[in-house]
């Protein structure tokens, strides 16, 4: 009994199990809706909540490593304020404890993705062929969509006791349709093909890459959103790029400074306010509509809202939950305004202390030596700029395991600059050596 409680014993089931985790999400997402219907047609609805037991073990599995483990200063801060966090909420939106617990939900699958700090799951031949699984599901999906009336599409579902449309089909200017696949969510399921292409294309030779683009993009062009295109091009560039180099020093070297160079997309939001807000941008394209919406409602008015009502919020944050989708099951629902960036709405929830976490994420970037998290890292940056990412829980996930390097390793060897070498050998206990193909 003892030889099977070996340290290393107990390290590899427990990044098997946050594995299992990962790809339990990354299904019930990229599937959501057609799980979601088939679920209800054969009454087990309540399966779809059971995955979300995995998010809550692992944020237990997460503070145990940083507090008791590392003691790594960064998870013990983020530890921290995610508990502080949730207090706030209770004096704040969180009047009910629906909301409460809802919000616990939807942050916590980040624990899952910060808890693999050091871990690349791709590598793993089993893993990769689901989540190559995935990538073509998704794509078939979209595809199809024009083609096909999914019997989910409309569905509404009840959750102690709101309602809410499950999946829909949304329209932009001009009449054209925003498709959802499988997953029933357009945003959602761009969102999949180009973050599993960024992290399975390096493991693929070329001419797949370039034979299987034009799917890619031609899925996301069903569901017409310009931000999904536009990361997607970036993301073929970085994979060129690294492709060409061919030397993995050269290559961490220039993704660890793209990486870096992506946070300037967080002054963003605010330099697009303050030059151009007021402007009537949908005279110049109604492309821009949408654009517009945020510069002048969607991305202020939570925080103007705020501002009214708690006005001591502006330093400790209003919560975990306000101003996502928690908020519906609060008295407070009636005030909801989408605020379409991740940045500014954890910095909204959790005030001026989530700042210690951003720095953590752009140090991350100087840490780690994973291909794939580096060119995630530039991509989540720009994608950020106009999506949450809280709900659905996969892309919240996806959070924590792009920006996790700089989690895995005991504080006093951070601080002895020792972070590369360390992530290295640990995450080498659970993957096979990389094999580049050509």
């Amino acid at each position: 009994m003892n030889k099977f409680f070996t340290r290393r014993n107990v390290e590899n089931f427990t990044v098997f199990f946050l594995t299992l985790a990962f790809l339990m999400y990354a299904t019930r997402d990229a599937l959501s809706g057609a799980m979601r219907y088939y679920f209800d047609l054969l009454h087990i609805g309540f399966v779809w909540f059971l995955i979300d037991i995995t998010a809550f073990i692992a944020f237990i599995i997460f503070a145990f490593q940083q507090i008791w483990v590392r003691k790594n200063l960064y998870g013990i801060w983020v530890t921290v304020c995610f508990i502080f966090s949730l207090a706030v909420s209770l004096l704040t939106t969180n009047d009910t404890m629906v909301g409460f617990f809802s919000s616990i939900k939807m942050f916590a699958p980040m624990f899952i993705g910060l808890a693999l700090g050091g871990v690349a799951v791709e590598q793993k031949r089993w893993v990769m062929n689901f989540l190559r699984f995935i990538f073509i599901a998704t794509i078939i999906g979209l595809l199809l969509n024009p083609h096909v009336d999914y019997p989910w599409l409309g569905q509404e579902i009840e959750v102690f006791g709101v309602t809410r449309e499950a999946t829909r089909l949304w329209w932009v200017s001009g009449g054209i349709v925003r498709y959802g696949g499988f997953a029933g969510d357009s945003t959602m399921a761009s969102y999949f093909i180009v973050f599993l292409f960024t992290m399975l294309s390096r493991h693929h030779s070329l001419m797949t890459n370039l034979s299987c683009l034009p799917f890619a993009f031609w899925a996301i062009n069903t569901t017409t959103s310009k931000t999904a295109m536009g990361v997607m091009v970036v993301s073929v560039a970085l994979y060129l790029l690294d492709y060409c180099i061919r030397n993995k020093a050269i290559s961490v070297f220039l993704l660890r400074s793209s990486a870096r160079l992506s946070f300037l997309c967080l002054l963003v939001p605010p330099l697009l306010m303050l030059l151009v807000g007021g402007m009537d941008l949908g005279s110049i394209s109604g492309n821009l509509l949408s654009l517009q919406d945020r510069i002048n409602n969607t991305w202020s008015g939570p925080f103007i809202v705020m501002a009214d009502m708690f006005p001591v919020t502006m330093f400790t944050g209003c919560g975990l939950g306000c101003f996502t989708y928690p908020m519906f099951y609060t008295s407070y629902g009636h005030l909801m305004i989408p605020l379409d960036n991740f940045y500014l709405v954890t910095f909204l929830m959790m005030g001026f202390p989530i700042l210690f976490y951003f720095y953590s994420m752009y140090r991350s970037a100087s840490f780690s030596v994973d291909i794939s998290k580096l060119q995630m890292m530039t991509i989540f940056n720009i994608y950020a700029v106009t999506v949450q990412c809280y709900g659905p829980s996969f892309a919240t996930l996806m959070v924590g395991y792009i920006f996790s390097d700089i989690f895995a390793l005991r504080f006093k060897e951070e601080t002895r600059g020792r972070l590369a070498k360390k992530v290295g050998s640990f995450s080498s206990r659970f993957e096979k050596a990389e094999v580049r193909p050509t």
